[in-house]
């Protein structure tokens, strides 16, 4: 444990080196703290205190010990709900690696489950009842389901807990696989440490100036690093965090903010697709209840953030107790466990936004402008390098250090940075084992482009998804939220930009889903033509309206931009228009 990191109100003893270390001290001196509280999709209460969590704990690593899974990876596939934490602290008490995984949807293809559960070479899987009884109905479909084990924890009593022993887990070991999104290529599975987790839990914690009496609240899935993090921290803080179903708050995003006001929540966030739903979905009536005078600490995060999102959600929820100081910029990505860096209350995410030449940017350099105006683009700043993560720009060709006027890519160096991904040791070397032209590292590469500018890490986009046309660098998140903002039938945050090779040249292509009951499709298309041309100067070669909810996307609804531009390879999106 890094001591130095620990947030002074916190009294964890120092040989608490690991989640299992951390969930038994916790049930022994706080046995009736209320660590979790789930709300179904009736706003019920379901709560889990640290004594409760250990004993099923308890349980489910004493069953998976008895069947040898001590050091095997063993996948969780849970409905949103508490059993989940039940689940994935089990694992971590039978001394094995736990696989997160989001469970498929009736009628879903199983193909991606397929590929992790092959990947991951395991054997078992945890579920709870809802979902045992589908995957049986699947195995009996699927030979290479069938030879699976699925073990139905709601079904392993109590009692059987009193056989569990305890493992020897050092803070080197794996707690889990996180799985990337697969929003970039093949999704790979992260192996996250113990000492990772309580390296990131103590940042967390000081990014986010919070406190064991700091009222965490969040929507955001377990199979998304994001989720999976910011929820575990409740062990190590023990701060009160309140869950809920994602499925619940994407179809009615009143829940989250309902769900702040009931508890008081101070912390919450979710990726910037969130603050839009919440806009454009929250009617009238249902903001009118609203109290969000409590909420410190709202980030965004988990996709880039854009400062017109950030603006409308707090302009929208100003009359209800919001302030626009809470709202909160930060970075982060699996490989890092979570989050690198987070402005705080004291640098608030809205007074970070800096002003930038767009035809620069698109050759790489950054020039300053004097305000935002014809001709700028405004970025927004996701906070300066602290508590132990050194962030350097680097030039991902020479290896060396970027000047502070060049864009180049993020490279990391912390205790978070994962150990690498499992079982592919050559793409481990590549992004785990960065080394600059003089010998100095190793450094995570992030494959994320961005710049340093009076110590404020902006990202500007991906390295692997920059469009190139004629010379010009084009990030695809600029472009799609030109297209969102061209007709009123285009729904925010429904579609890609990417680019493909037309005789030997680059050419861009938009796809976005597009309800024919809300508008005319020419009309659409001739729009989205228009504002790409007027705000980036470049011609589409071709618009492709999709059925709304036929567009990839990952498990954490972001949009999948490489399975878009293969399927659109494949003819499987249609004609244009």
């Amino acid at each position: 444990m890094v001591t130095t990191l620990l947030h002074p109100t916190l009294e964890i003893d120092a040989r608490a080196t690991t989640l299992v270390d951390l969930l038994r001290r916790r049930a022994q001196e706080d046995p009736e703290h209320r660590a979790y509280t789930f709300l179904d999709d009736k706003e019920a209460e379901h709560p889990l205190t640290f004594e409760q969590l250990d004993r099923r704990a308890r349980a489910i690593g004493a069953y998976l010990q008895s069947i040898g899974a001590t050091g095997q990876r063993v996948v969780l596939l849970y409905p949103p709900g508490l059993e989940y934490y039940q689940g994935f602290c089990g694992v971590q008490y039978a001394g094995a690696i736990a696989v997160t995984v989001s469970p498929p949807k009736p009628n879903q293809s199983l193909a991606a489950l397929q590929a992790i559960i092959k990947d991951a070479q395991t054997r078992l899987i945890l579920t709870s009842t809802l979902v045992y009884s589908m995957l049986g109905r699947y195995a009996a479909q699927d030979p290479s389901l069938s030879a699976l084990q699925l073990i139905n924890t709601d079904q392993i009593g109590d009692d059987v807990g009193q056989n569990w022993q305890e493992p020897i887990v050092t803070p080197e070991n794996i707690a889990y696989l996180q799985y990337t999104s697969g929003s970039t290529g093949m999704s790979k599975g992260v192996m996250v440490r113990h000492t990772n987790l309580i390296h990131t839990f103590a940042l967390i914690m000081g990014l986010y100036e919070l406190t064991p009496e700091s009222v965490h609240v969040t929507w955001m899935p377990t199979s998304h690093n994001l989720g999976l993090v910011g929820t575990l921290l409740a062990i190590y803080s023990k701060m009160h965090t309140v869950l809920l179903s994602p499925l619940t708050v994407m179809a009615h995003p009143a829940h989250w903010l309902r769900a702040i006001t009931r508890y008081k929540g101070t912390f919450g966030g979710g990726p910037n697709f969130g603050f839009d739903m919440c806009v454009k979905n929250i009617t009238p009536e249902e903001r009118s209840s609203l109290d969000l005078s409590s909420c410190a600490q709202i980030y965004s995060g988990g996709e880039p953030v854009r400062k017109d999102t950030l603006t409308r959600f707090a302009d929208a929820f100003a009359p209800y107790g919001f302030k626009r100081e809470a709202l909160n910029a930060g970075y982060g990505l699996a490989e890092h466990t979570v989050v690198a860096t987070a402005n705080s209350t004291a640098k608030m995410a809205l007074a970070t936004l800096l002003p930038v030449d767009k035809t620069a940017l698109e050759s790489g350099r950054v020039v300053i402008a004097r305000s935002a105006e014809r001709g700028t683009q405004e970025l927004v700043g996701c906070g300066p390098e602290r508590l132990g993560v050194k962030i350097m720009i680097v030039d991902p060709e020479s290896l060396t250090p970027c000047s502070p006027e060049r864009v180049g890519e993020i490279w990391i160096s912390s205790p978070s940075v994962a150990q690498g991904y499992w079982n592919r040791p050559e793409e481990t070397e590549q992004t785990f084992n960065g080394h600059l032209a003089n010998g100095e590292g190793p450094f995570l590469r992030t494959g994320d482009l961005g710049f340093m500018h009076d110590g404020e890490l902006y990202i500007t986009g991906r390295l692997k998804e920059l469009i190139i046309i004629r010379g010009r660098n084009l990030y695809p998140q600029d472009i799609e939220q030109t297209v969102d903002k061209s007709h009123p039938a285009l729904p925010l945050n429904g579609g890609a930009a990417f680019s493909v090779d037309v005789n030997g040249e680059e050419q861009l292509v938009i796809i976005h889903e597009f309800d024919p009951q809300a508008g005319d499709a020419r009309e659409a298309v001739t729009a989205i033509r228009q504002a790409i041309a007027e705000e980036h100067e470049v011609k589409v070669h071709a618009v492709i309206l999709a059925e709304p909810g036929s567009i990839p996307r990952t498990a954490s609804g972001k949009i999948a931009r490489r399975p878009c531009r293969s399927q659109f390879l494949a003819g499987q999106f249609g004609r244009e228009g």
